[in-house]
């Protein structure tokens, strides 16, 4: 199967940045060896579910609401992706029965279940700000605490212990301070990615133009790098797994099994029959810079 081989290429190509950490290396090498049919039958599942955001209710024009036959992704929508992602990985990482186990850190899956539920549920007071760099992120995420607090407070009392995780918890993600957290962090931002190559597996690529007033410096350096580019407009999906993979790094810092990587890898394939360009320079200067190293 021609993207089974291609996904097991370019995973391996994706460890070399890790290469000096063996068992994270391991972990990218078991992924790309054994787990390819898998990986391609959960991407599979995560489309479908990510194309459910763009089905109305019918409801909706039924009792007199705009009738837009499609509509866009909610933020309910990215949550509903976010926690099949999340169920996924620890899943993969815990076994089947990982519901009735805690993590490595000691959270349960109800914790980390609840986590995924509340995590932007500030944004119905404040808002969803991109994250392209413009943001002040003190300050949103003073204002994300801030509210969480309010929400938690008309929990049972009963549940003050699970609370008291869930908000710790919530400040891991943010801060990126325990391994659950980073997880969750690094989900999220995989999540983006792919709601945008749902998007264009349905033929509605979001884009950005070059010359867009909103855009930030990173969103106009990631353009610059694109391989797709038609009429000055650049594909989200390419410009978001950029950030992740190349911009930000967040991936090799913060994906400790390869099983992000690989979703994100396996999602495209499917989605476009082929990997960028950017990103296979990338591994070409990598390979020269491990072959200098050789000779010193």
């Amino acid at each position: 199967m021609e993207i089974l081989q291609e996904y097991q290429r370019i995973l391996r190509e994706e460890a070399q940045f890790i290469r000096g950490d063996l068992t994270r290396y391991s972990f990218y090498e078991f992924l790309a060896t054994h787990y390819g049919n898998e990986m391609h039958d959960l991407c599979w599942r995560l489309l479908e579910i990510a194309k459910s955001a763009f089905v109305q209710r019918s409801f909706v024009a039924r009792y007199g609401l705009p009738n837009l036959g499609r509509t866009n992704e909610s933020v309910s929508a990215h949550t509903n992706l976010l926690s099949a992602m999340v169920d996924a990985a620890l899943a993969y990482q815990y076994g089947p029965k990982c519901d009735e186990k805690k993590t490595s850190d000691g959270y349960s899956y109800r914790q980390i279940m609840e986590v995924v539920r509340l995590h932007d549920l500030p944004e119905v007071e404040f808002g969803d700000m991109p994250d392209n760099g413009s943001r002040d992120e003190e300050k949103k995420q003073a204002n994300e605490m801030e509210y969480l607090r309010k929400f938690t407070a008309y929990y049972p009392s009963k549940e003050g212990d699970f609370v008291t995780n869930v908000e710790r918890l919530i400040l891991d993600m943010q801060q990126q301070s325990s391994e659950t957290g980073r997880m969750l962090y690094l989900a999220d931002k995989v999540a983006a990615v792919l709601i945008t190559l749902a998007y264009d597996s349905v033929g509605k690529p979001p884009m950005l133009h070059g010359c867009d007033k909103t855009a930030s410096k990173r969103d106009k350096d990631e353009m610059e790098m694109c391989d797709w580019s038609k009429m000055g407009f650049h594909k989200a999906s390419e410009m978001w797994t950029m950030d992740l993979l190349s911009m930000r790094r967040i991936t090799v810092r913060f994906d400790a099994t390869g099983f992000f990587t690989a979703i994100i890898v396996m999602m495209t394939l499917m989605v476009n029959d082929s990997w960028y360009q950017w990103r296979e320079k990338e591994y070409e200067l990598l390979h020269e810079s491990i072959e200098r190293q050789k000779d010193i």
